[in-house]
């Protein structure tokens, strides 16, 4: 859980609550995002993860962020506008 270590290892250590934000949370496109937050959230988590995974595995020789990005604003895009849609309704 990046951005909540401090709260991630306080509830592994004394059962507190666990965190419930971290970075991911923090970027413009979930802040943007009224109701659909999650699904935003977790768009945005697996294309950091598809990043990290093909950084890792070509070793930095294939770049593919321009990529990435592209989609996750078309896909974020969608699913805003199906928000606005829905609320018009």
């Amino acid at each position: 859980m990046l951005g909540a270590e401090k709260a991630l290892f306080r509830h592994l250590r004394s059962g507190a609550k666990p965190p419930k934000h971290g970075l991911i949370l923090q970027h413009s496109l979930v802040l943007s995002a009224k109701n659909k937050r999650g699904r935003i959230d977790r768009l945005l988590a697996s294309k950091i993860m598809i990043a990290v995974r093909t950084d890792y595995y070509s070793k930095g020789k294939k770049k593919i962020e321009k990529e990435l990005l592209k989609d996750l604003e078309e896909k974020a895009e969608k699913i805003l506008k199906r928000e606005l849609i829905m609320k018009k309704k």
